[in-house]
């Protein structure tokens, strides 16, 4: 059981790094040698692509081009072989991503970052697959291939009630109080 709950909280870590921005974190969820397939939407960027290759992709991404993201788990199974130190996991993954029209980035810019009528907001839903070995005390995900179920993208049509100067948005990530609940409990 202490495995299933240190692999579940790396699944964590992956969702902490990729919507707050925290390339230190998502580095470490991936072993320096990993392999990853999030199939064609990477494939012509990386098509041997490591965990470090996607997370510097990634996120460059949100902060250059996402207003918002926001990813969630939801079913995961966690299989874990202790006695060679292996497990396997497929954790079904529900993804908001919210653009402006042209693709171009707003999201470094605070007085920008609200969501706006014409922005689109994209729906993911994926199913990680990974592979993870046990290597210097922690376990890391040595293969990842994202299935994607059900992606669509709908258009914002009104004013969004969110104020961005009053919120944690993921360019900030410092500012995040989850970094201050984490550093309360450790």
């Amino acid at each position: 059981m202490a495995s299933i709950e240190e692999i579940r909280a790396q699944l964590f870590n992956y969702i902490q790094a990729v919507d707050r921005i925290d390339y230190e974190l998502g580095y470490s969820v991936f072993a320096e040698d990993s392999l990853l397939d999030y199939g064609s939407y990477y494939y012509d960027i990386f098509p041997n692509m490591t965990g470090r290759q996607f997370i510097d992709s990634c996120l460059g991404d949100h902060l250059n081009g996402c207003k918002w993201t926001h990813h969630m788990y939801s079913a995961m199974r966690i299989d874990v072989n202790v006695d060679n130190g292996t497990a396997g996991s497929s954790t079904y993954g529900h993804i908001n991503q919210i653009f402006s029209p042209d693709g171009k980035a707003q999201a470094t810019a605070v007085k920008d970052a609200n969501p706006n009528p014409g922005d689109v907001l994209a729906h993911q839903r994926v199913r990680y697959n990974d592979l993870w070995e046990r290597r210097d005390g922690k376990w890391v995900i040595v293969k990842r291939t994202v299935s994607y179920d059900i992606p669509y993208n709908e258009t914002i049509e009104a004013k969004a009630g969110v104020n961005a100067e009053n919120s944690y948005r993921g360019d900030e990530y410092k500012k995040d109080p989850s970094y201050e609940a984490f550093a309360y409990g450790a």
